[in-house]
């Protein structure tokens, strides 16, 4: 659910860049109402998703909890089904877990 990034030298583009070195963040994709089950129908792997949203937001706050009071940053980043489903078929990427935590990634370097 969620994916670790950190700044390495030579690191992909869709790692997160911070200002300090070595500094890690967790990128956290996260659903909407409106497209989680989009989302769920769509992916390869929708059985790693809890059936409903409320499920699965209860499980994404829990998890969130377990990063506070850390020196690791937590991004949210806001995926949208067809947002996502576009960027699959453009990368004739399967859409699962990698792809989702990817995507994700790649969202956040775009909004920098």
């Amino acid at each position: 659910m969620v994916l670790v990034l950190s700044k390495q030298p030579h690191a992909p583009a869709w790692w997160e860049t911070c200002k300090q070195p070595m500094q890690t963040r967790i990128i956290f994709p996260w659903y909407g109402r409106e497209d989680y089950d989009v989302i769920r129908d769509y992916c390869r792997d929708h059985q790693r998703l809890p059936a409903t949203v409320d499920t699965w937001i209860k499980m994404a706050i829990a998890v969130l909890d377990t990063f506070r009071g850390t020196d690791c940053p937590v991004v949210r980043v806001r995926l949208r089904a067809e947002a996502f489903r576009t960027w699959c078929e453009e990368r004739a990427v399967e859409p699962d877990y990698a792809a989702r935590q990817r995507f994700a990634a790649e969202q956040r370097q775009e909004a920098l």
